[in-house]
């Protein structure tokens, strides 16, 4: 009998149980105390659990079934790679923009312009046969430099990065902006970008903005909490701390409305988030950003496949392959540049803990409903 080295045995406790998840399988269960025992020490299994556990994912026959499943995984990710071309906006874009998008209308049914840094001129698009039409990743400042593809709803989506203030954090200028693309059914996302120690109990009047505008208009509404700075980046997974998640936590404890402003990116956090929202670990994958999946980011007059690149290589990740976190993980972000060897690695367990002191009165309820109804949540 082998373990999956993708269990993992919750360091949390109360009344005498703890969670026992499986990163590949995406299983989730409430174990006691004895039966935490037997997968951490990786014996004294009884029939019964064995029975169990396999049906689960927790334990296989042998290692070559787990590798069986982990081969499948591979070669499904290989299938959904799909390039999605970025055009890089810099502060003084001009006809080459117009240029790089008639060369994407060739071969691509969709594609992201970005811009994280103030712009200056207006970026004229009224005149551009955009077919399709982009999804616009920028600042709150540089709105007004998108009005052209705005006023006429000709985006499929927009996210908005705004730094989270004492105010709601959106001008009055840009709420008519959002509003108008809403009202059209327009997706909006608005990033928060969020800095330790700082501006927490923000959250609470940012996300009473929204929910006093009512339901219609959160339908295409969503919040994401970026932490920052952020060791990943917009394309790919983020890495918070321990501490600065601790505080989301107690304001969404004392708020629960902000609720709503997420933390599913973050590293850690990403699998007991979506045990919360859907049942069910987060899906595994061996991609920590959209890079090794097929971006391409049309800069100046070349491509490369991450906007954050200079002329450094994306680095593979050995020891990354044995970890019991991957799968949830990634290897974090593969450039040098952004992320030291030595700090490469996110605190996931750090992250899943905090999550779980968090959120483990909840487990306890649901788990309990999908074992009564569904037998067990997975």
């Amino acid at each position: 009998m082998y373990f999956s080295r993708f269990n993992y045995l919750s360091a949390y406790e109360k009344d005498d149980q703890r969670l026992l998840m499986n990163f590949l399988s995406q299983s989730c269960d409430i174990v006691d105390s004895e039966s935490a025992s037997h997968f951490s020490e990786k014996k004294g299994i009884t029939p019964e659990e064995k029975k169990y556990a396999l049906q689960r994912g927790y334990v296989f026959q042998d290692e070559s079934d787990e590798s069986m499943l982990l081969q499948k995984l591979y070669h499904h990710e290989l299938q959904k790679k799909k390039t999605l071309p970025v055009i890089q906006l810099d502060r003084s874009h001009g006809k080459e923009v117009k240029e790089q998008v008639k060369k994407i209308q060739t071969h691509h049914d969709q594609f992201i312009l970005l811009s994280e840094h103030l712009l200056d001129t207006p970026l004229q698009g009224d005149h551009w046969d955009t077919a399709p039409i982009p999804h616009i990743i920028t600042g709150e400042e540089n709105l007004p430099v998108f009005d052209s593809f705005l006023a006429r709803h000709a985006v499929s989506g927009l996210s908005v990065i705004v730094s989270l203030t004492d105010s709601a954090g959106i001008t009055g200028e840009s709420e008519s902006r959002l509003d108008s693309l809403m009202e059209q059914g327009t997706p909006v996302e608005i990033i928060v970008r969020i800095q330790e120690d700082t501006e927490i109990d923000a959250l609470t009047s940012l996300m009473n903005y929204f929910i006093y505008k009512g339901w219609p208009f959160l339908e295409h509404f969503t919040c994401t909490l970026e932490p920052w700075p952020n060791k990943g980046c917009l394309f790919g997974r983020w890495y918070g701390t321990p501490h600065l998640a601790h505080l989301i936590y107690e304001e969404y404890a004392a708020h629960p409305q902000t609720e709503f402003c997420s933390m599913h990116n973050w590293v850690g956090v990403n699998p007991i988030h979506s045990i919360i929202w859907t049942g069910k670990v987060s899906p595994p994958s061996f991609y920590f950003c959209d890079a090794s999946r097929g971006l391409t980011v049309l800069k100046d007059n070349y491509e490369i496949p991450c906007p954050y690149m200079d002329t450094e290589e994306m680095e593979n990740t050995p020891d990354c392959q044995r970890c019991t976190y991957v799968l949830i993980c990634g290897g974090g972000c593969p450039l040098p540049s952004r992320s030291k060897k030595e700090d490469r690695c996110p605190p996931v367990k750090e992250l899943l803990e905090t999550s779980l002191e968090f959120y483990f009165d909840e487990f306890l309820q649901r788990i309990a409903f999908h074992e009564q109804y569904y037998g067990g949540m997975q």
